[in-house]
């Protein structure tokens, strides 16, 4: 694994609010990026031979008026951006641009592509915050300031229809890969799933029954939400689904803990749409984007066998958290870190901070996991690389034929199970068959279960020891500390970022010698956790700068993984979420008493 900042004028001195990667474009990297400068340009990211990441400008493309906001691939490779000007704009790749040799007026710099704007889509009265792409390319859905949300027919260039359910603004949208659903996610607070077959929302997420004990003379259990207000100091909220279409990645979360609020990113499955299943823990910042990696993996190799005395039989168990025949990968990015997930087990396998100066906007994947991009305000990129096969090894498999052969949706809601045996195995999951088979029974508090193939020796922390989180501060300049797994207990900084080498694709009992690994840059401290074994993971320096991470060795390892550990949700009742029509009343009631509105633009510092 390889991290890179490159020091580049990517969108002059202006921040930088979106960046998404061509999943068509076999033979390059093709790595769109929008900014403050009102320009989309074009990159084309590749490594040289001694694996050093590379980026080369490719085309410059200039019609928006004001600021953009976001840009998006279609799997046709069109490509749509949205802008403070309120327009969407769809472009398309000039394939015959001839061999004369082009420059930008500006600048001295060579165009080495051209792309042409195919269609303009007018009909939001605000800026155009986030967009998401149908599967087949034919639509579109875009969330504005407007506090509304419109699905377009691309083709014809129409609204199709208006969303304004929301009562402020529309920061994020997604739409399922199996055509079922798109969601849209505000700053009032709420998600709304809308059925594309029903053409209107049937849930409006966004608040939980309140865990703490009645007081005396009271009957009922009071609720809090469960998503940030409009303070959070982000333009974008931006879910993912799989690319199964299996989960729902939501972000922007909260959850309760006592006497205080806990950052989360939410996790959804289709027999739950309507209630969380997951959460995975963000640290200090609330997550503001996901991006879900387009290839799948092979699972790795965590079954435990067991001998039951009755039969005398070996039997297998398995520790994943979903019952899925293959692995998928998560990125979740908070105001300043990335975090990675998979979905066999709850800690996160990697974990990468003090990046940039200013809030991350975007993050996304190359077509073939080789790259991952995250943008900030700060104007600048940075771009990880993975070695072949560090991720895992990808399943050969198409996804087309993927979701007809593994079929997991019913018409009946997914629930999540509380019961005696879940209590005592923690790290059992539920399959699609049981769930559809089991009422919903939702009862007791929030519970942080940890699966045994990512146990510890150190002591799991309770939910309030998270409340120290030491997720490390952005330095100017600040060098890496690179650390191996050795077999020894180690301490870890509080303040200096700590790493540890990870063997993703192989066994989780043995850290191999051969681990990936990691490099260094002057903006970026990079934290890569290997998949949790029962021995433990411990850190060896390998660093000139080891005395440096050694004078503040205040936390172990275990607790820093554990900070992020993804955490069952159990809600006191099993009406955990309101109806369209009951949230929609409990919306307008608490909207003549909230804050004004804040304003949609603030001034970023830029550091040349």
């Amino acid at each position: 694994m390889k991290l890179s900042t490159p020091e580049i004028a990517w969108h002059g001195k202006e921040p930088i609010f979106s960046v998404d990667f061509s999943q068509v474009s076999t033979s390059l990297w093709r790595l769109a990026s929008a900014g403050g400068d009102s320009d989309i340009k074009m990159w084309k990211v590749g490594q040289d031979e001694d694996g050093n990441i590379t980026t080369e400008f490719l085309s410059n493309l200039s019609r928006h008026t004001k600021t953009v906001n976001v840009v998006r691939f279609s799997n046709t490779d069109f490509l749509a951006s949205g802008s403070d000007d309120g327009t969407i704009i769809i472009w398309k790749f000039a394939e015959n641009y001839g061999n004369d040799k082009r420059y930008l007026e500006t600048e001295d710099i060579e165009i080495h592509e051209s792309w042409s704007a195919s269609k303009i889509l007018r009909g939001h009265l605000e800026d155009v915050y986030d967009i998401a792409w149908s599967k087949d390319a034919t639509r579109l859905i875009s969330g504005s300031v407007d506090n509304s949300a419109i699905v377009w027919d691309v083709d014809k260039g129409q609204k199709l229809f208006i969303l304004k359910e929301h009562t402020h603004y529309v920061q994020g949208v997604a739409w399922d890969p199996q055509n079922q659903y798109y969601t849209t996610l505000s700053s009032d607070r709420s998600l709304r799933i809308y059925s594309i077959d029903k053409q209107r929302s049937i849930h409006n997420i966004n608040k939980f029954p309140s865990s703490r004990p009645l007081k005396e003379g009271e009957t009922k259990r009071k609720y809090y939400r469960i998503f940030h207000e409009e303070t959070l100091q982000s333009f974008f909220r931006r879910p993912d689904f799989t690319p199964d279409g299996k989960l729902l990645i939501v972000p922007a979360g909260q959850i309760e803990d006592k006497d205080d609020m806990k950052n989360t990113t939410f996790v959804f499955t289709r027999n739950s749409i309507s209630k969380p299943v997951l959460c995975l823990f963000s640290g200090q910042k609330a997550s503001v984007a996901v991006r879900c990696c387009p290839v799948l993996f092979e699972k790795r190799s965590t079954k435990k066998s067991s001998t039951v005395d009755d039969d005398n039989d070996d039997t297998e168990k398995s520790n994943d958290m979903f019952d899925l025949p293959y692995r998928m990968i998560i990125a979740v990015a908070t105001l300043d870190s990335i975090i990675l997930y998979d979905t066999q087990q709850k800690l996160p396998f990697a974990y990468i901070s003090c990046v940039h100066y200013a809030a991350l906007t975007d993050i996304t994947w190359s077509f073939d996991a080789k790259f991952l991009v995250v943008s900030s305000a700060d104007g600048y990129c940075s771009l990880v690389a993975f070695a072949d096969g560090e991720l895992g090894i990808r399943r050969n498999i198409e996804l087309d034929d993927n979701l007809q052969s593994q079929e997991v949706e019913s018409t009946s809601k997914r629930k999540l199970i509380s019961s005696d045996d879940d209590a005592k195995s923690p790290c059992s999951f539920v399959s699609d068959q049981e769930v559809n088979k089991t009422p919903v029974k939702m009862n007791g508090t929030l519970k942080s279960t940890v699966a045994s193939d990512c146990s510890l020796e150190a002591q799991t922390p309770s939910i309030d020891q998270l409340s120290n989180d030491s997720t490390p501060k952005a330095a100017k300049r600040a060098k890496l500390i690179t650390l191996c797994t050795s077999n020894e207990n180690s301490p870890t900084s509080n303040k200096t970022c700590s790493k540890a080498e990870t063997n993703i694709g192989g066994n989780e009992n043995a850290v191999s010698e051969h681990s990936p690994k990691i490099s260094t840059t002057k903006r970026a401290t990079l934290i890569t956790l290997s998949p949790a074994t029962n021995k433990g993971i411990h850190n060896k320096s390998e660093s000139n700068d080891s005395s440096q991470s050694k004078e503040n060795c205040n936390t172990t390892e275990s607790e820093f993984l554990h900070q992020y550990s993804a955490t069952k949700i159990e809600l006191p009742s099993s009406d955990a979420t309101s109806s369209s029509e009951e949230s929609d009343k409990i919306s307008q009631s608490t909207q003549s008493s909230a804050s004004p509105k804040p304003p949609r633009r603030v001034n970023f510092k830029t550091i040349s």
